[in-house]
């Protein structure tokens, strides 16, 4: 048998590189002990193997740093420590020990949570695994990390120093749910060092959302202004105004928008940045597609909206007219009054919607079909809270209209009654509809989503063998074996259609680039790590994505 060190460590790594990224889409349930199983697995298969598989494992490994406890970060941070303070310079073969650092390029902290779990945040104080001090010196030993994200578990221990740091540094940050008087103080006095003339360059991806402690006067303007060459924006549930809009600055690369639930905006705020401000205007004057939004998230809440449908109008006409109707593939207008007028111009001028939120919808069902019928793309749709789909909709004669009128589309979001009523409906919490074309013979099975950490938000979808399976409340919670006593690997992936129901921005970097039903390939058969569905969100930010 031909050895391994015949091969290219090219070859090898590529080979373990295709291995690690399946393993790690292992992410059904989703919890931090799967991503440590996956992870496990991998380093006791392959680490030891031969020192070209250990130094393959090594990079893969480390280029995304997963913390869920405060304690693991500070083994993580005193095995750097450590191996950076012995004299490896004189001994050629530890060289992996002046390296180990540097491969690290992602930092996530979404899923750390200690308080709740048998600790109190005064504990966390006193134990000190995690504080500003032991975080500075995990940035100062990892001088190559390009993402970083953090959440309201670590907002204590983010001082002006480091968020000074993590925005001249980083090309993806996001403090998802970071508040208090504490975090906003050291935000402020972070970004006010910098001045007005601060240079975040670098910055490419920045996520606020639920930062509502973010004093607007203090802030946006000069945060914003140093940051120009943003792909990525969420802005969501802050306090920003009209007056914040009006200041924003010229973002050409600008791709993906949320300003969803921000009381503070009106709806004439809004139309007037969508209608005149050059980062909305610019691209309707080039052909340049990154220029032009793909992610949009205009969402309020009905109990305090002022929109009317008239308002609606002038804002996908204004979309239109500057050339974002033929690129949006997210769009969410939750809490908007969209009528069927506006169903009629989103099927006629925007053909490649793929996730469209419209809960409060007026359209009557016959007109929900034929519209979902004609949008080619469309894979989601939230119709949470129509008026014209109560919890008896899908026990008439009409309980097909929406179920099988598109090839593509594969979940439905609808209010609880009507969910609870079709999830009680059998035993399998599924409901069989005939195919598109009418044949009874090739019947179609759509099922509600039961999910572990149950919310506020339900949907039913439609099942398939890979990307959305049927087993999805079993799988992946129960360890097999086989005759030896080996334990069964068995991929189970979460279903493919959260991704398209999310309402917040994926500001970070993949971990894995595992083929999705909604995945492009370019020439050479690699998954476009730009597209505008990343991955579903874990941890705190599932929350702040999924239920809120």
């Amino acid at each position: 048998m031909t050895t391994t060190s015949t091969f290219p460590i090219e070859i090898w790594y590529k080979i373990l590189n295709i291995q690690y990224e399946e393993l790690m889409s292992n992410d059904q349930p989703p919890s931090p002990e799967k991503f440590d199983s996956n992870l496990e697995i991998f380093l006791k298969s392959n680490l030891l193997v031969n020192k070209y598989f250990y130094q393959a494992c090594l990079r893969l490994s480390s280029r995304y740093c997963n913390f869920a406890t405060a304690k693991r970060f500070n083994n993580f941070l005193q095995k750097i420590i450590k191996l950076k303070s012995e004299d490896s310079l004189a001994n050629s073969g530890n060289i992996t020990k002046i390296m180990y650092s540097d491969m690290i390029e992602i930092v996530d902290f979404s899923e750390l949570t200690s308080i709740g779990l048998g600790r109190s945040q005064y504990m966390n104080k006193e134990i000190k695994n995690l504080t500003s001090k032991t975080l500075w010196k995990f940035l100062e030993n990892c001088p190559n990390i390009k993402g970083f994200l953090a959440n309201e578990h670590i907002q204590m221990d983010l001082d002006h120093k480091i968020i000074s740091y993590l925005l001249n540094k980083m090309e993806a940050l996001d403090f998802c749910g970071c508040t208090g008087d504490t975090f906003s103080d050291n935000f402020v006095k972070s970004v006010q060092h910098s001045g007005i003339d601060g240079n975040y360059s670098k910055l490419t991806k920045l996520g606020l959302n639920n930062c509502t402690d973010l004093p607007k006067k203090d802030i946006y303007q000069v945060l914003l202004k140093s940051m120009k060459g943003l792909r990525k924006l969420d802005l969501s549930r802050t306090c920003i105004d009209d007056r914040i809009l009006k200041i924003f600055p010229i973002m050409h690369n600008l791709t993906h928008f949320s300003i969803g639930m921000c009381s503070n905006l009106t709806p004439y705020g809004i139309l007037d940045f969508i209608t005149y401000h050059p980062t909305m205007t610019a691209s309707k004057f080039g052909n340049n597609i990154d220029n032009k939004l793909q992610w949009l998230n205009l969402q309020v809440g009905n109990q305090y909206s002022t929109w009317t449908s008239i308002h609606v109008t002038i804002l996908l006409k204004k979309l239109i007219i500057n050339g974002h109707n033929k690129t949006l593939k997210y769009l969410n207008l939750n809490g908007l009054p969209v009528t069927e007028k506006h169903l009629n111009i989103l099927s006629e001028n925007f053909p490649n919607l793929v996730s469209l939120h419209i809960s409060d919808c007026e359209a009557p069902t016959s007109l929900l079909r034929e519209f979902i019928s004609k949008m080619k793309y469309l894979k989601f749709i939230n119709l949470n809270n129509s008026k014209f789909i109560k919890e008896w909709y899908f026990f008439t004669n009409a309980k097909y209209e929406l179920l099988n009128c598109s090839e593509s589309l594969v979940s439905i979001e609808l209010s609880f009654k009507t969910w609870s009523k079709l999830q009680s409906f059998s035993d399998n919490h599924s409901i069989m509809v005939p195919h598109t074309n009418g044949d009874t013979s090739n019947m179609i099975q759509w099922t509600c989503y039961l999910d572990s950490s149950f919310g506020r938000r339900f949907w039913i979808y439609r099942v398939d063998d890979f990307f959305n399976r049927n087993d999805l409340d079993t799988a992946g919670r129960f360890d097999t074996y086989d005759l030896h006593g080996n334990k069964n690997i068995e991929i189970t992936r979460q279903p493919d259609f959260l991704k398209f129901a999310q309402y917040k921005v994926v500001i970070g970097t993949s971990i894995i680039k595992h083929p999705t039903s909604s995945s492009r390939i370019d020439d050479y058969g690699m998954y476009d790590e730009n597209y505008v569905f990343d991955w579903v969100e874990r941890g705190m930010y599932r929350y702040y994505s999924l239920r809120l």
